[in-house]
């Protein structure tokens, strides 16, 4: 599945700093060390995918209603992220590109370009990422020339299945 902060100044929105590439990993670092996530990916006019992370155990909907339950090894969506993103410096072209308020949160959307995976030319991704607690809340970009959104909810989450 490949979709699968510390602020340390008030940067000028649009200017692209290294500081800005360690905010967008430390990010997506504690995406995948929250207890509990629900994702809900959309990709053009395809039904909506859906995944469910409650400590070791994920839940997916791959867009057709039915659920998968999948238990993982302790710790494996920490090693799946470190493996896909090894370091802030795997990201280029790093900058904030604004603000906005996500459910009554305060978020500054990052911009930013991903690695390559697969050989594949990378899009452009922009992620919101909480300003209080540093946690990512949503992701847009184009996968398979399609626009993708991502939405993250941390609160309220529970197992779509036993």
């Amino acid at each position: 599945m490949r979709t699968v902060v510390t602020f340390l100044l008030a940067l000028t929105p649009g200017l692209a700093l290294a500081d800005d590439c360690e905010t967008v990993k430390a990010a997506l670092d504690r995406l995948a060390a929250a207890p509990a996530i629900h994702q809900t990916v959309t990709m053009g006019d395809d039904a909506p995918m859906q995944l469910v992370a409650l400590g070791d155990t994920m839940y997916i909907d791959q867009g057709t209603g039915a659920w998968m339950k999948v238990p993982l090894q302790p710790g494996m969506r920490a090693q799946m992220m470190a493996q896909a993103l090894p370091d802030a410096s795997a990201l280029s072209d790093c900058r904030q590109g604004g603000t906005e308020e996500i459910a009554g949160m305060a978020t500054t959307i990052y911009e930013y370009m991903p690695p390559s995976f697969g050989g594949e030319t990378p899009e452009a991704q922009k992620l919101w990422i909480g300003d209080a607690d540093g946690l990512p809340y949503r992701m847009t970009s184009v996968a398979d020339g399609k626009p993708m959104a991502m939405t993250v909810v941390y609160e309220g989450v529970v197992a779509p299945m036993p």
